[in-house]
């Protein structure tokens, strides 16, 4: 059996605070990439903004404002780069 979402699973159980945001929660939804989005990133890129960055990076993916998703979030509405990092966006009118 292969495990999809093992990637994510891995980097969440070293954030046990984070763990319990999630179990706490009542109505939240949690966007979870697959090992192939994962993929998409060296492993050694990878480890060092997990280590330098990893709670915020997971709570990119961590909806918790019911009843619904914003229209303005940015984890919804803002484009990512490549590598699945969000990017600022910027407009010049």
């Amino acid at each position: 059996m292969q495990w999809r979402f093992k990637e994510f699973s891995h980097y969440l159980k070293k954030y046990p605070a984070f763990c319990d945001k999630i179990s706490e929660a009542n109505d939240a939804t949690i966007l979870v990439p697959t090992n192939e989005a994962f993929s998409e990133i060296s492993r050694d890129e990878l480890e060092t903004r997990m280590t330098q960055d990893g709670e915020r990076i997971l709570g990119l993916h961590f909806l918790n404002h019911p009843p619904a998703i914003l229209a303005d979030d940015v984890r919804v509405n803002q484009p990512q780069s490549h590598s699945g990092v969000y990017l600022k966006q910027t407009r010049n009118y």
